[in-house]
């Protein structure tokens, strides 16, 4: 016997000050990571309720989001009065892992300066894969949901929603994967330092001198910029080289010695510029 669960259908309640998604159409995520999250969990079947949480998402239902040690928690605001639960967990990897990650990357110092910059290599996935574990969810096992609400699909349309929020969190900050395989990004950036021998993060030393800037910034006159003044000390007049040290040119076939012979055409052309 198979059991259908049903409900009556309520409209959702509107509320105000929500997180709103920043798009307003077409598809969730501006860099390839962002759009690549949506992707993997199309590509399990979510489709259809990602569209509908689309919709919350827009419209701005996601109360809050909550990034903690094992994963996200969220209020979202449905049917009911009460907003409903929602707990999202990847798997999280264990420190020999992210050892063996860490030791990979380290091998491509490009990946850490595009890290930094705010940009995720497109190889750092591959890095990943060659561990025997993924970035982005290998199987919908590999992604853990709950959600209060009396809907018993997963994701439901309030999973969903912060789903596709999640899209736009990790195009503003790629490291927000990293936490949620399990090491933050500032562990991740210190292991990486001491990998490659060098310092990433700002941090302030004793030793190190901090740029001051001035209290009152310089701002140049235009004010006779164009205007020709004459020179304070005037320039001396140009005097010909000295060519004592060239010695003698076995080339040379004339009486005159060769630096003589410079010197006294250089000294003539400069006479008779003046």
């Amino acid at each position: 016997m198979s059991w259908t669960y049903y409900s009556e259908y309520k409209p959702r309640i509107k509320v105000t000050g929500g997180i709103r998604a920043q798009s307003r159409t077409g598809p969730f995520g501006s860099t390839w990571w962002g759009q690549r999250w949506i992707k993997v969990l199309e590509s399990f079947g979510m489709g259809e309720r990602l569209s509908r949480g689309k919709t919350y998402a827009r419209q701005g239902q996601v109360l809050s989001i909550d990034f903690e040690a094992k994963g996200i928690t969220s209020k979202v605001q449905g049917s009911e009065k009460k907003p409903y639960s929602v707990t999202i967990q990847l798997t999280q990897y264990d420190s020999k892992t992210w050892e063996k990650i860490i030791e990979a990357t380290s091998r491509k110092v490009l990946f850490a300066a595009k890290l930094l910059t705010g940009n995720l290599p497109t190889d750092m996935e591959n890095i990943f894969k060659n561990q025997k574990v993924g970035l982005f969810p290998l199987t919908d096992k590999d992604l853990k949901t709950s959600c209060s609400c009396p809907d018993w699909s997963n994701p439901c349309k309030h999973s969903a929603a912060v789903y596709c929020l999640l899209a736009e969190e990790f195009d503003r900050d790629p490291f927000v994967l990293f936490t949620l395989r399990g090491l933050s990004k500032e562990a991740f950036l210190k292991s990486l330092e001491n990998k490659l021998g060098c310092t990433f993060t700002n941090t302030k030393s004793k030793t190190k001198k901090e740029l001051t800037l001035p209290k009152k910034p310089y701002r140049p006159s235009l004010e006779g910029f164009w205007e020709h003044k004459p020179l304070d000390t005037p320039l001396p007049s140009p005097s010909p080289p000295s060519y004592e040290r060239l010695g003698k040119f076995s080339f040379w076939r004339s009486e005159i010695p060769l630096h003589t012979f410079i010197k006294n055409a250089l000294t003539s052309t400069l006479m008779g510029r003046e």
